[in-house]
């Protein structure tokens, strides 16, 4: 359980969401399973078709961030923005590398009237980008 008051204010949550493609072929979206468990936890409304990935962009891994950033740029859209304006959201992902793909998320939430964004990610890599 969390306990930190800086998320007594979460009012959704929002995963990173995979490209239809690429949820076809996987089943499934961890971020998805991570982030229904945080909004239960809440007690928020758990936003999956708000941010969409419009853009199959190919495995960040090898990339360094302003290569990450090139790929992601245009990649996400959002849906349904009256649904969260003024709201505090969580925006989760899975892993947090080079924070390319969170900022592009965030970036494109923040385009809606009011929204504040907080993140939060199962883990994060230690490694030093090429």
């Amino acid at each position: 359980m969390i306990k930190s008051k800086k998320f007594d204010t979460i009012e959704g949550v929002i995963p990173v969401p995979l490209h239809p493609k690429r949820l076809r072929k996987r089943g499934y979206n961890q971020v998805s399973r991570f982030g229904k468990a945080i909004a239960n936890q809440f007690n928020v409304p758990f936003y999956e078709t708000i941010l969409v990935r419009q853009k199959n962009t190919q495995t960040l891994v090898q990339k360094n961030r302003q290569e990450r950033w090139k790929a992601l740029l245009n990649a996400f859209t959002v849906e349904q923005k009256k649904s969260i304006e003024n709201k505090h959201l969580l925006l989760v992902d899975d892993v947090l590398t080079s924070g390319a793909t969170l900022e592009a998320c965030a970036e494109k939430l923040l385009e809606i009237k009011g929204v504040r964004i907080s993140i939060a990610t199962m883990v994060f890599a230690q490694q030093i980008l090429p």
